[in-house]
């Protein structure tokens, strides 16, 4: 099992940010999700995560025609699920695959073995294999993904932060030894997504300024994810920046059952965001080890 990286445009650019976007949160807009597609393009995304397996083929297709890359996903409860969304993102000419594997109540050996069978397969079909770090999955909090990654410190990760923030209430316990632990999460993240949680809510409103709440604790932990990959990074790598707000139960819906927020809008502050992280991790790294 080898460190993935991704990879797409110029082989030989130096290591930059793309912008992605998840399909699923394209959906239940005022528009249908592939009338946004040029209009991603158009506010400089990149890269489109769809369902390996369960999307239309048509959205792909028409992300493709765009000029976007596709990064696949799947939720997968073992590793044998996984066989038919690798074969799909390979079949998709995806750039990557993001995976929420196994359930909530595995064994770090368990989680352990699962993840490398992944990795594998994953190795074999020549694509880099994510592991998101989502609730009720091999990731469900910050102990046991630590002692995943204790037993294979090459797992990487699409990082989102929410849901370890809701697990811990925000700083509601140690907030330590939760930056002690999220750290090797974030020294090993290749993709954000772009969601805030306020302790209690997995996806909380932003603002449309994007400082509401605790926006600037996760733009804080985001750029330090960037900023360890871009002391790694090597000509033509790229680490993505993905908004994925999501449709309700996500989104809050109002007495009337429409959502409180104008979702897209919100997904281009959060982009900001994203490159509002990205500079201050680049200006880590300028700084150098002490900074």
């Amino acid at each position: 099992m080898s460190p993935g990286r991704i990879r797409f445009g110029d082989p030989q650019a130096p290591p930059r940010l793309a912008l992605g976007h998840s399909h699923w949160a394209l959906h239940g807009l005022a528009d249908p999700p592939e009338a946004y597609l040029p209009r991603l393009v158009e506010h400089g995304f990149e890269a489109l995560e769809v369902n390996g397996t369960d999307g239309p083929p048509a959205i792909a297709a028409a992300a493709r025609d765009a000029g976007l890359a596709l990064i696949a996903q799947g939720l997968c409860p073992d590793a044998d699920a996984t066989a038919p969304v690798i074969e799909a993102a390979v079949a998709l000419g995806a750039v990557a695959v993001n995976i929420q594997l196994g359930h909530a109540f595995l064994a770090p050996a368990e989680a352990a073995a699962m993840v490398r069978a992944v990795c594998a397969r994953a190795d074999d079909a020549g694509l880099p294999v994510l592991f998101e770090t989502h609730r009720g999955r091999a990731t469900q909090d910050l102990v046991r993904t630590a002692e995943l990654i204790a037993l294979e410190p090459d797992v990487r990760f699409t990082l989102d932060l929410s849901h370890y923030w809701v697990g811990n209430e925000g700083t509601g316990n140690d907030a330590t030894r939760f930056k002690e632990l999220l750290r090797p999460v974030l020294d090993r993240t290749l993709l954000v997504h772009g969601r805030v949680s306020d302790g209690e809510a997995v996806q909380a409103d932003i603002g449309a300024r994007g400082d509401a709440g605790s926006v600037p604790i996760f733009v804080n932990q985001w750029s330090k994810a960037m900023a360890a990959w871009q002391r790694d990074a090597g000509p033509g790598d790229v680490f993505v920046f993905e908004p994925e707000l999501g449709p309700w139960p996500y989104a809050p819906l109002d007495e009337a059952g429409v959502e409180r927020t104008d979702r897209w809008t919100r997904s281009l502050v959060m982009a900001d965001l994203g490159r509002q992280a990205w500079a201050r991790a680049t200006a880590f790294v300028a700084e150098g080890p002490a900074g």
